[in-house]
């Protein structure tokens, strides 16, 4: 990257710089918006460095030519849901139609099929079809088992789900990445494409490392963590009916069952209930993205028929819950805003409703202000649509599947925009209307942590050991309760979790927090040492919660 003398970027040789040089040049933006621009463009997922990371680093655009026999053509207009075999080319470009270009396989064998809700997205092959391809195991494509390659026929804008991907992955949820890709399919032009990572074992492996995960749930439709769910699981049912499909892990979903049995109801709240079956940090954080950007069409933004939609559920070894994000196109319109304390799905309607678990959603939104900033939204929507132009173009005059012309791809950027501008003004009124009282009363929200007070339960931590691939945290605790911690460390995109050990005890004690390193921090550990930093909150049995920050150096080793 190269400066002028007026703070502007110029464009050099890589794509990323191109774009700054572009948008300086027509948007005046200054330097240090600029710096963000650049910098959100180059950001790689480090602990998901690989292959594949070339293709999905933001500001990529590959070329994907898609060989059908005459045979798999009449399949996928006759079952589009069933796979058949091609060959498929992929050619990483320099972000420009007519520029260089880098082969990165061909004729590589795959499998094929069409995707997308016949009420939304899907298109036969006549059309803008959406596409899976996948892969197999001896075959893989720069380590990927699948790929996805969503048609953006609902986001005129074509950039809803880049945004709400790089949100969610900058708010520390494992959310997949991203990049942009122009089809053909023999030899005929399909046009735009957002290439999205799946949701798969290759992308829990990298994650959570490989063998921690007992099973992975999609929720459609409708389905949700309640008898009528969990009654349909796999089940053979209608489109537009709720359903759950096991994508990874095998035997019973007893860990399913157990997680509805504990949002019904028992004797203990919301959160003490769900505290050993449902990682409520990282659901939290979870939610405070899919209302910041208004995924209607998720797991907690809104009520409605065929709500709630396009999440996962994933279980640990333990059978402890996560939830993941998933078809986010329907986002960031000015046209459809969701309420931040809007009803939801059954775990998040458990959560507004729980003082403790409210104080979490809170805090998840508290902090997501800042990582807004941090990724400068509104200078990625910008850049996108930069990159994405030409191709849109390219498309417009080569292909007649294209259902949104020039002019209206412009006025949904724009619209994404202002949405983007407003959004933050709306998020702080919520705030400060509906902060958490210092006490809780019956029925009202939790109280807030105060770090360094002395009421309340109180905890120290009085021991640190650090070894390869783990670390111990023994913590003195002041009363009975339950303990909960979660390390993170800092990469090229954002924090990301390490691991979140939870402990509880019914008399006052010293407590061991075991944190085991996934394989990707392990990976790390042995090429320099890491900062780490551990959230501990320690909540009594009266309710209240008490927060402490411990910064850890693991060394290289």
């Amino acid at each position: 990257m190269q400066y002028g003398s007026d703070g502007c970027a110029r464009p050099v040789a890589s794509v990323r710089d191109m774009f700054a040089g572009r948008f300086c040049r027509s948007g005046g933006a200054s330097a240090a918006l600029l710096m963000a621009v650049v910098l959100l463009w180059a950001l790689p997922v480090a602990a998901l460095a690989d292959e594949a990371e070339q293709i999905y680093r933001a500001g990529a655009m590959i070329e994907i030519d898609l060989a059908l026999s005459p045979e798999a053509e009449a399949a996928l207009e006759a079952e589009p849901g069933e796979d058949v075999v091609a060959k498929v080319t992929v050619r990483l470009t320099d972000g420009t139609p007519d520029g260089a270009t880098t082969t990165l396989t061909a004729d590589h064998p795959v499998e094929v099929r069409l995707k997308g809700h016949k009420a939304g997205s899907f298109r036969p092959l006549s059309g803008k079809a959406a596409f899976k391809l996948k892969f197999k195991k001896s075959e893989r494509f720069l380590g990927l088992r699948k790929m996805t390659l969503n048609n953006m026929v609902e986001d005129a804008s074509m950039v809803h789900e880049a945004l709400a991907y790089g949100l969610f992955r900058a708010a520390g949820v494992p959310a997949s990445r991203t990049g942009y890709a122009y089809l053909r399919v023999n030899g005929e032009d399909f046009g735009v494409y957002l290439d999205v990572e799946n949701v798969d074992e290759t992308f829990l492996a990298a994650h959570y490392g490989a063998g921690n995960t007992l099973h992975l749930y999609e929720g459609e439709y409708g389905a949700d963590v309640d008898a009528a769910g969990l009654a349909t699981l796999d089940a053979d049912v209608a489109e537009g009916d709720p359903k759950f499909e096991i994508d990874e892990g095998e035997g019973e979903p007893t860990d399913l069952q157990a997680l509805a049995n504990a949002v019904a109801g028992g004797p203990l709240s919301f959160s003490d209930r769900l505290s050993a079956l449902a990682d409520l940090d990282e659901m939290t954080r979870m939610w405070g993205v899919e209302k910041y950007v208004s995924h209607w069409d998720g797991y907690s933004g809104e009520e409605a028929d065929a709500k709630p939609n396009n999440y996962y559920l994933l279980s640990d070894l333990a059978g402890r819950f996560q939830m993941l994000p998933w078809g986010t196109d329907n986002t960031w319109q000015v046209q459809r805003r969701v309420a931040f304390g809007g009803p939801g799905g059954l775990l998040f309607n458990g959560c507004l409703a729980d003082p403790v678990c409210f104080r979490g959603y809170y805090n998840a939104l508290e902090s997501l202000r800042g990582q807004v900033a941090m990724l400068a939204p509104d200078a990625f929507a910008a850049s996108a649509a930069a990159l994405l132009k030409p191709w849109q173009e390219l498309e417009e005059d080569e292909s007649t599947r294209g259902e949104h012309s020039g002019a209206e791809i412009e006025a949904a950027v724009a619209k994404a925009r202002q949405y983007i501008a407003q959004r933050p003004g709306e998020l702080s009124t919520w705030l400060a209307a509906n902060e958490p009282p210092l006490e809780a009363q019956p029925g009202s929200p939790a109280p807030s942590p105060v770090r360094g007070a002395s009421a309340g339960p109180r905890m120290r931590v009085v021991g640190l050991a650090r070894y390869h691939g783990r670390l111990s945290l023994r913590v003195r605790l002041s009363a009975p309760g339950r303990l909960h911690a979660s390390v993170t460390i800092e990469t090229e995109e954002g924090r990301r979790r390490v691991c979140v050990p939870g402990v509880a005890t019914d008399t006052a004690a010293v407590v061991v927090l075991p944190c085991r390193f996934p394989a990707w921090v392990q990976r790390r550990l042995r090429q320099h040492q890491l900062r780490m930093r551990a959230v501990l909150r320690f909540t009594g049995l009266s309710g209240a919660l008490k927060t402490t920050v411990r910064q850890v150096r693991m060394p290289r080793g």
